[in-house]
């Protein structure tokens, strides 16, 4: 399969879409702690949502999710284990580590008619891809990785520092050849970025200053109280469980969540720069200027000739993202290749991208064994990446 795959992308403006499932299992997706068919997003923006318990659910995933994508992993530890040594959580680095030598290898073998350059949009706010190239620069030091920043003390986050070649020439500037180049677009921002002090820039944080201030508040007690008020509701319906929370939080006020947490916690979240899991998402971006660059720029990639779009671990329930994508497909010379998990995540999009003849599954569960996972190997092995 992957020499027939390589050959329907070979020479085209190669795009990812990446959602939280290629982080899966070693950062959990959004979800509720229970069983529930409504969203994470279908509660948040719940019109009978009590202030305290929208944060009281920010809170939960800021330590479920957010906080724990901010520490270091040993990258070289994972890639010198065996296969079999491998833990699941690791099993995910170790992919990570594949997928950009393969992205190193197919710009090294690229002709110099092609693109010399990959773009990764992803909506996750975690680090596994900075990390990846910081690893992956003492073996693949021509692979140049651009994340839109700027500066040496004090790096700056632009949009406008994509749009760029690297060119290597030789001493004498007797040659001069285009060097291989990845862009990743943080769609949704990231755990990295912090606020300029005027709000007016986003830069790099890597000492995570404002990650510690918010973890001075919130201590192990408080997470463990968090999660027994989340993991007791039992409601089955939408507006059963908002008014089951919204009465746990009045009824729990000696667990140490009190006022003056929720406030001073809800006031240092939202100088994260990300955008949060609501349906109001859209508006938070346009707000953002940097953030509805970062769409623009999506859109406009997708609309150039010989296009592909890879899309993995990505649900498409984003809807501002899902529209950029279908507007785009009025381009003819857009192919767009979907990785869906299951055949559950297959009928969704499916549903979605009905009628559009340059969207492919893979795999196809209409044709293909419904027991086969559109998984993290799945993809290596159709990009001959394993």
């Amino acid at each position: 399969m992957s020499d027939r795959f390589y050959k329907k992308i070979a020479g085209n403006n190669i795009n990812f879409l990446i959602g939280s499932g290629m982080s899966t299992p070693l950062y959990k997706t959004l979800s509720l702690p229970t069983d529930v068919e409504f969203s994470f997003e279908d509660v948040l923006t719940h019109k009978g949502l009590a202030k305290d318990s929208n944060v009281i659910l920010y809170i939960y995933y800021y330590l479920s999710i957010i906080n724990k994508t901010t520490e270091r992993i040993d990258i070289e530890n994972i890639i010198n284990k065996t296969k079999d040594e491998l833990e699941d959580e690791q099993k995910v680095v170790y992919h990570y580590f594949l997928l950009v030598k393969w992205f190193a290898e197919y710009l090294a073998n690229a002709s110099v008619d092609q693109p010399k350059r990959i773009n990764l949009f992803t909506t996750n706010y975690d680090l596994l891809f900075e990390q990846m190239f910081d690893y992956a620069l003492h073996d693949m030091p021509l692979l140049w990785f651009n994340d839109g920043s700027r500066g040496f003390f004090q790096r700056v986050i632009n949009s406008e520092n994509y749009n760029i070649n690297i060119l290597h020439s030789g001493f004498n500037d007797n040659y001069r050849r285009e060097l291989s180049m990845v862009n990743l677009y943080k769609l949704h921002g990231s755990v990295l970025w912090k606020y300029s002090d005027d709000k007016e820039y986003i830069l790099l944080d890597e000492k995570f200053a404002l990650f510690d201030n918010i973890n001075k508040k919130i201590d192990d007690s408080i997470q463990i109280a968090v999660s027994n008020r989340l993991e007791s509701l039992h409601s089955i319906s939408l507006d059963e469980y908002v008014a089951e929370l919204n009465d746990k939080n009045v009824e729990n006020n000696s667990d140490g969540i009190d006022n003056d947490l929720l406030k001073d916690f809800y006031e240092l979240y939202k100088m994260i720069p990300i955008v949060s899991p609501n349906k109001g998402k859209f508006e938070e971006t346009v707000f953002n200027q940097y953030y509805y660059q970062l769409l623009r720029a999506f859109s406009y990639e997708l609309e150039k000739k010989q296009t592909t779009l890879i899309v993995f671990g990505f649900s498409f329930a984003d809807e501002h993202i899902r529209s950029i994508v279908k507007r785009s497909l009025l381009n003819p010379e857009l192919q767009v290749f979907i990785i869906p998990y299951s055949e559950r995540g297959y009928l969704s999009m499916k549903g979605y991208f009905s009628g559009y003849n340059n969207v492919h599954f893979l795999p196809d569960f209409s044709t293909e064994d419904k027991s086969i996972k559109g998984n993290f190997e799945y993809l290596l092995k159709l990009l001959g990446a394993e």
